[in-house]
């Protein structure tokens, strides 16, 4: 947890400097960029009441994919909810 912290620092101080783009450029590269990005992609889609399926064809991505994030909702700390509420 406590390394986990650095990373949680950082984003804090990035979005209160209003650099979190700049910030996330620079720490991740463009492939990462593009996971976390299509896991977002992912998570709004369950959040919309899409499909597995629907959303996997989609973006095109494996169920397994789909089913992660589906699973990170129902089971995760609760943040996904938070940050991407039922549409």
């Amino acid at each position: 947890m406590q390394d986990k912290l650095i990373l949680i620092n950082a984003i804090h101080k990035a979005v209160q400097h209003s650099i979190l783009d700049e910030f996330l450029t620079d720490i991740l590269t463009p492939a990462e960029i593009d996971q976390v990005v299509e896991r977002c992609k992912i998570i709004d889609s369950l959040r919309k009441n899409k499909t597995q399926r629907e959303i996997a064809k989609e973006l095109q991505v494996s169920i397994a994919t789909v089913t992660r994030g589906s699973k990170e909702i129902k089971y995760g700390a609760g943040s996904l909810k938070k940050i991407f509420p039922l549409k």
